[in-house]
């Protein structure tokens, strides 16, 4: 099994300091989604405890990226994938009500609006 196969469409836990919160999604897209919602702070798991995105707070996104998919991750974000990464952003839900001042789910719709804006002027 390669690492490609380690992430698949499902949901996926967002590893992070607040509430606990979901998005699903696949492959490039569910990890860029991942890594642009908490520029780098948050990680990805399955309901299995698989990561699927570590937590990057001292770099390492491309190394990671590389061995995992190939290319850097500004390769991959030079193919303007923005509707797929808007997509699983547009997945996201909190398990239960938001308890903490850090909204994640806001931000994970102001970065998909972004995205989707950034897919038009392409």
């Amino acid at each position: 099994m390669s690492a490609l196969d380690k992430i698949v469409k499902r949901e996926w836990e967002i590893i992070n300091p607040s509430d606990e919160c979901y998005i699903t999604g696949e492959g490039e897209s569910l990890a860029a989604a991942g890594l642009l919602l908490g520029r780098g702070n948050y990680g990805l798991r399955d309901k299995d405890g698989h990561e699927g995105l570590p937590i990057f707070l001292l770099g390492g996104v491309d190394e990671w990226w590389t061995k995992t998919y190939g290319r850097t991750f500004v390769a991959y974000m030079d193919t303007k994938p923005y509707l797929d990464i808007a997509a699983v952003l547009d997945t996201f839900r909190y398990q239960g009500e938001r308890s903490s001042m850090n909204n994640i789910g806001k931000t994970a719709q102001r970065t998909a609006d972004t995205l989707r804006i950034k897919a038009k002027e392409a």
